[in-house]
């Protein structure tokens, strides 16, 4: 059978370290950031490279089988693998060389699946498998690979704005696309059109979000997102307090305790300041003359020496 290339509209995948947010037991251990969390060093996990190479051993000619079985049997197998989709179509796509049936299925909320009817069954979802086709496409002896072809499944970008979207985050996607795993789920990126952008992990209650300013302040980066979009985040925090006038050029998330996170904002041609979130709204800010006592202070702002005492008259005789 034929496969198919993918032109990519996903982000660059990005090898590097998730962080998520931990909060310090004390305003003293702010300094020391967050700690990061395990995420897997490439953008999909080893388990899912093997079964798309396994995806590729196919026999040179398919199976054919009625539609309503293709469907049970995708249906078998997407839930065998642990997977959450209630599947309305499938088609089979060939045999692995061990004779498993290879199924494309959509589903009916969130993004569908490329599917191994194996023992036990193995499956990865299209917007992954459309990443790792954005990777191989680059590579030597990878010029095709396998992806998903079915008009449901070509809504990535639109399946990842509303994951955004239950997480909370108002802002307009402008890119997307997993970076990695954690705790065995897929972590995605997400870029906010002129605004800083996110991690995002499924939990059991929900999604995880973490900003892209904490990603970059513990030595990582976001490919998604620009520096400029996260002073203008910054600015629009600062507004309506004192720290308003604040042009800021640079800036860094410093840490959290149990009662909210701590950044620096560096103000072009003005002293900066450290300010306090909770529940996402700024409640103190400290200019950095006399914001040592928290964290260690301001790094990225020059504080200004205090001017020496004038001397004392001498007594004349």
């Amino acid at each position: 059978m034929t496969l198919s290339r993918l032109v990519a509209f996903l982000v660059t995948p990005i090898m590097a370290t998730l962080v998520l947010s931990a909060a310090g037991p004390a305003l003293a251990q702010i300094e020391n950031g967050i700690p990061p969390n395990e995420l897997n060093a490439g953008y999909i996990m080893e388990a899912e490279r093997e079964v798309l190479r396994n995806m590729q051993r196919l026999n040179a000619q398919a199976r054919r089988e009625p539609p309503a079985q293709s469907l049970a049997n995708a249906q078998a197998a997407v839930t065998g693998a642990g997977a959450t989709c209630q599947v309305t179509e499938a088609k089979l796509l060939g045999k692995t060389s061990e004779s498993a049936s290879i199924y494309e299925a959509t589903c009916q909320t969130g993004p569908g699946y490329l599917l191994i009817a194996s023992t036990p069954p193995q499956a990865v979802s299209c917007i992954v498998a459309a990443q790792s086709a954005t990777q191989n496409v680059a590579g030597p002896g990878n010029e095709t690979t396998f992806v998903c072809t079915m008009p449901a499944n070509q809504n990535g970008m639109a399946v990842l704005a509303a994951y955004a979207r239950e997480a909370g985050i108002q802002c307009q996607v402008d890119s997307a696309g997993p970076v990695g795993t954690a705790n065995g789920q897929t972590v995605y990126e997400i870029g906010c059109a002129g605004l800083d952008g996110y991690r995002l992990k499924r939990t059991d209650t929900g999604w995880e979000k973490t900003e892209c300013w904490i990603i970059v302040s513990a030595g990582s980066r976001c490919a998604s997102t620009t520096p400029e979009e996260q002073f203008a985040t910054m600015k629009a925090r600062l507004v309506g307090t004192d720290a308003a006038a604040c042009q800021v050029d640079g800036g860094r998330f410093m840490g959290a305790n149990a009662n909210g996170a701590f950044y620096e904002a560096r103000c072009a041609g003005s002293d900066g300041f450290i300010f306090h979130v909770k529940d996402e709204v700024i409640d103190r800010v400290i200019p950095c003359a006399i914001a040592a006592p928290i964290g260690g202070g301001c790094t990225l702002t020059p504080v200004r020496a205090a001017m020496p005492a004038p001397a004392a008259p001498t007594p004349s005789n």
